[in-house]
């Protein structure tokens, strides 16, 4: 996981080489927003993430959140894990929770 909980990034060259198998991070770097397949190939591993922390899955309706997984599940990557960019706000509807992962299993089969 590259935090990036008290500000962004402009650069993820040093953390190209840390262990894992995955990674997960916010799109942004800099001004840029890059694709799940860009950050998938930049660190070649299977990319975790697409959910912004503070989006929809904090504020959104469940039927906005099913529609935020659908879009999501439609451009990942091959090897591909849904999850949020960093830690999700402590007021986050578990409803809303529980729809992203019922989504993203019914859409994964």
């Amino acid at each position: 996981h590259i935090c990036d909980y008290h500000g962004g990034y402009d650069d993820w060259q040093p953390f190209l080489d840390y262990p894992g198998h995955l990674v997960n991070c916010s799109p942004q770097l800099g001004k840029e927003t890059r694709s799940m397949q860009a950050i998938a190939d930049y660190f070649a591993r299977p990319y975790m993430g697409g959910i912004e922390r503070k989006g929809v899955i904090a504020s959104g309706t469940p039927q906005e959140v099913e529609a935020l997984v659908t879009g999501l599940v439609a451009q990942a990557p091959a090897r591909y894990f849904l999850g949020a960019d960093c830690t999700l706000p402590s007021g986050v509807d578990w409803e809303n929770i529980r729809t992203a992962i019922d989504v993203a299993h019914r859409l994964g089969q």
